[in-house]
């Protein structure tokens, strides 16, 4: 006898795919839906270059709501789902490829710097803002938010409250890596003098797309690293509000990086940095300064919890080993 679970069936599926989409559904189902992009992704064919999205939301409802013969295990379930939710992000990420990786270079770009020292507020046309640290530029085009919305973020650092629109994927272009979002809030350090830039999500999920990989997708408090050197993207756990302090002079650094906070040091003091040995980028340090703080009130902090010295000239400050013993 054969049994109709096209009710149950739907309700579920239902239930799964807006999960995954708001960033509430389990690990493994997060995984699974992953797992099933990875693998379309490095298929020789690839993902289509279009999708007609109005026609696969016809025909996935349609899909799901079919009553099936077949009582199927909750993989098999799952697995369906997947291919929905990715072929919904498809849309987004063949968007992507077709209009931000090959870029107009006929628009002019308008191009906004934040002053050496300071942070602004940028108001975009869609409603989405912009605060940029100091010395950081950001552009965007005059047709901006006519399609998809697209910004760039060379040399610096900047967090987003992007408005959102379904219709209309927010995307920041960051070197060698994008920055997808529909709307949510993130941070985005892309600083020059530093090898790594680094994504940290807030609020909502994002997807971190490097040219030629499948997207990196993180949620609140995880934190995307894309190293320059290697091209390789890493994402980890963190405190995500200790990356947005700069946005009101309180500087909170837990387990990070000296070449990261030199980088913010830079900025907020209008200094430059030189290290001795690369490997005195890479200590890590946990520390804390406020913008009212003197700069070498700050170093010597530093100094007196790492095994480190240094000296200023003309606004030049060398890092350097410490020859006192551990």
């Amino acid at each position: 006898m054969k049994t109709n679970h096209a009710n149950n069936r739907g309700e579920g599926d239902n239930d799964v795919l807006t999960r995954y989409l708001n960033g509430t559904c389990t690990e493994k189902e997060r995984a699974l839906v992953e797992q099933w992009y990875n693998l379309k992704a490095s298929e020789e064919s690839g993902l289509p270059d279009y999708i007609d999205f109005k026609k696969l939301k016809q025909e996935m409802w349609s899909n799901i709501d079919k009553p099936q013969t077949i009582v199927r295990p909750l993989k098999y379930k799952l697995a369906g789902i997947a291919a929905a939710v990715i072929l919904l992000l498809a849309v987004s990420i063949t968007q992507l490829n077709r209009g931000i990786f090959s870029t107009n270079t006929k628009e002019v770009w308008v191009k906004v710097k934040a002053p050496d020292g300071k942070v602004i507020k940028i108001d975009l046309p869609d409603g989405s803002k912009v605060w940029l640290n100091a010395g950081s530029t950001l552009a965007y085009t005059p047709s901006f938010g006519r399609e998809i919305r697209t910004v760039r973020l060379s040399d610096g650092e900047a967090y987003f409250d992007v408005a959102h629109d379904a219709h209309k994927p927010f995307v920041v272009q960051t070197g060698k890596i994008k920055t997808q979002v529909l709307g949510t809030s993130f941070n985005i350090r892309a600083a020059a003098e530093m090898k790594k830039i680094t994504v940290t999500v807030l609020g909502g999920k994002v997807a971190v797309i490097k040219k030629g990989t499948a997207p990196l997708f993180l949620l609140p408090n995880e934190q995307a690293e894309f190293n320059k050197e290697t091209g390789t993207i890493d994402k980890a756990s963190v405190t995500a509000e200790n990356t947005t302090g700069w946005m009101v002079g309180k500087y909170r650094f837990h387990n990070e990086e000296l070449e990261a906070i030199t980088s913010e040091l830079q900025r907020r003091y209008n200094v430059s940095f030189i290290f001795k040995t690369e490997e005195l980028r890479s200590m890590r340090f946990n520390t804390g300064f406020n913008a009212t703080d003197l700069l070498s009130d700050i170093l010597n902090d530093l100094v007196k919890t790492g095994n480190i010295q240094y000296q200023i000239h003309n606004n030049q400050v060398t890092i350097s080993s410490s020859t006192k013993a551990n």
